[in-house]
């Protein structure tokens, strides 16, 4: 069985650098139950629909780290990044 972990950049260079994920985490695999819903689907779908999950969580926590920051307006930044 594969399973896929939503992990960003961060993420994955402390994963680089101390061979570990601290967690907990979450992550994305086909279980049996899963399996059995849908007999006729092979390995390939699987195997993607897990991975387009596990995309989507990450795109959920990036979108939520985004929500979570200070805007800074217009006026704010230097004339050349306005």
């Amino acid at each position: 069985m594969r399973a896929y972990v939503p992990v960003g950049w961060a993420q994955l260079a402390a994963l680089d650098a101390q061979g570990v994920l601290p967690g907990p985490l979450r992550a994305c695999a086909v279980d049996p139950g899963w399996r059995a819903g849908s007999p006729e689907v092979d390995e390939e779908e699987w195997e993607f629909e897990a991975q387009l999950v596990a995309a989507e969580a990450l795109e959920d926590r990036l979108f939520d780290a985004l929500a979570d920051t200070t805007p800074v307006a217009d006026d704010a930044l230097p004339d050349d990044e306005a």
